[in-house]
């Protein structure tokens, strides 16, 4: 642009100027980090909002493991403990700039520790049941558990408390893996002994024909004293009986 100056004599004097325009100053509206209290492994997330022409975005105070992109949102997933302060500036092209900070706190979280790991019962019979149970502690989130060596008739199933009707006999070993919102995991296993069901067998028959040893008299006996009092009583009758009759014959 040309400038002219008119003195009072009426002299005139011109010269050309160059006018620079700055621009508007950059601003930030908001910077934020969702959660602001994490427990080392977990990642956390910066979000800046900020306005002006040709911005570029950086980041400073960040934890170790995290680090500086030219973008709005980043995520950060800290290596170290702490409270730190991170900064971020939002600078245009001609050098102007606006600055904005928030607080993260990292801590270390606690142990994950198996707590109890059992059957109960232990021992059982085919056709009963027994529930395995586990008891965690220091678990980041809700934990889950996979189980292995189930026997069949029990099914894995993500729970601290599996029912288990085995359909078969033997003896297992079943083994759980417990794992929390931190990858962290930690194993176990127990026995479980299903035995199988044993039936009775019917006493065989006594050498002879055993119709024409029942006569009234065993009847009798046998609704008298039971069963297996019977049969003892009926053996000893018919041990007598054959004994007469060998004597009988001689």
């Amino acid at each position: 642009m040309t400038v002219t100056v008119t003195s009072s004599w009426g002299t005139r004097s011109s010269t050309n100027l160059t006018l620079e325009v700055a621009g508007i100053a950059p601003s930030i509206s908001s910077f934020l980090v969702s959660p602001s209290s994490i427990y080392l492994g977990q990642t956390a997330q910066f979000t800046v909002q900020a306005s002006g022409t040709d911005l570029s975005l950086s980041y400073s105070g960040l934890p170790r493991g995290c680090y500086s992109m030219n973008e709005s949102t980043i995520d950060c997933t800290p290596s170290q403990t702490g409270n730190f302060t991170v900064n971020v500036t939002a600078e245009s092209a001609l050098g102007l700039s606006a600055h904005a900070s928030v607080g993260l706190t990292v801590i270390a979280p606690p142990e994950l520790v198996l707590v109890s790991y059992s059957a109960t019962p232990t021992n059982l019979t085919l056709g009963n049941s027994t529930t395995i149970t586990v008891i965690v502690a220091g678990s980041v989130g809700p934990p889950s558990f996979a189980y292995s060596g189930l026997p069949p008739g029990c099914a894995d199933s993500n729970r601290s408390s599996l029912p288990c009707t085995p359909t078969e006999a033997g003896n297992f070993t079943i083994g759980v893996d417990v794992s929390d919102a931190l990858k962290r995991t930690i194993s176990a296993k127990l026995d479980l002994s299903v035995l199988p069901v044993h039936s009775v067998s019917p006493l065989p028959p006594p050498s002879g024909s055993a119709p024409a040893l029942l006569g009234a008299f065993e009847i009798a006996l046998i609704a008298a004293v039971g069963t297996v009092a019977a049969v003892v009583a009926l053996a000893l009758l018919m041990r007598r009986k054959r004994r007469n009759g060998r004597d009988k014959s001689a």
